[in-house]
């Protein structure tokens, strides 16, 4: 059984995204060169995990969920809002404050455990 590579391409997982998420316009031109970097860092991860130079067909909704998980909490163009509370302290009162995009950053191991069993079946060992 043959696998099929090079069909999947990050312009092809952005296109894919803007279709579901029915981007206007002026949206489209706001997101694009986010949106695809997102894409193409989905990408670089599935083949670091992988270790694959090239992506498998069967792995493209996997490459754009992953996209669409990255684009929404890394927060990309907008660093300073999404802010939660992080820590809150009784005595002299004091609330601390933390990014949700940072939070983010700190389980960013949590996206690969969410994909492990789709991108084990793909895992090739490295020599």
């Amino acid at each position: 059984m043959e696998q099929q590579y090079d069909i999947v391409s990050a312009e092809g997982i952005c296109e894919k995204i803007k279709q579901l998420r029915k981007y206007n316009d002026e949206q489209q031109s706001e997101i694009d060169d986010v949106l695809l970097f997102a894409c193409q860092r989905s990408m670089d991860i599935v083949k670091a995990y992988c270790n694959i130079q090239q992506i498998p067909i069967a792995l493209e909704n996997v490459c754009i969920e992953m996209s669409m998980l990255l684009f929404d909490n890394e927060n990309y163009e907008q660093s300073h809002k999404n802010t939660a509370i992080k820590t809150i302290q009784e005595g002299n009162v004091s609330i601390t404050y933390q990014n949700q995009g940072n939070a983010w950053k700190d389980n960013k191991k949590e996206l690969l455990k969410g994909f492990s069993e789709e991108l084990d079946k793909f895992r090739c060992m490295k020599w």
